[in-house]
């Protein structure tokens, strides 16, 4: 996501069909953010703390909802760029994906997962 919106500010408003293939791969990878985020805690966590840690990304993922617009406009009407805003946009796939190999992974999960099956 964060490179496809990327692209987007570089891109300009001077090239409509690449603007939209732009933004075509930055929704590709909005999209496939979402099925690595839900199975970290049940990889991780049993029991009651993956039901709280499930419970806690749909917490985020809400507010998310409502934050990323409110940057968006904020910093539109601070700087009057919309390429700014999209590129404060793309800061907050980049921080979770920094946070996700920040917790780094821990090989006894592999062995979990193998043996439940």
């Amino acid at each position: 996501m964060p490179g496809g919106l990327t692209l987007t500010v570089l891109i300009g408003t001077g090239h409509p069909v690449l603007t939209m293939v732009a933004l075509c791969i930055a929704i590709m990878g909005r999209q496939s953010i979402a099925p690595l985020f839900w199975s970290i805690p049940s990889a991780m966590l049993t029991g009651a703390a993956a039901a709280a840690g499930l419970a806690m990304i749909n917490a985020v993922g809400n507010l998310g909802g409502w934050l990323g617009p409110s940057i968006y406009g904020l910093v539109k009407d601070a700087t009057g760029s919309t390429q700014l805003g999209l590129l404060c946009l793309a800061l907050g796939p980049l921080l979770s994906a920094v946070c996700v190999l920040a917790a780094g992974h821990d090989p006894r999960t592999g062995r979990m997962m193998v043996r439940k099956k």
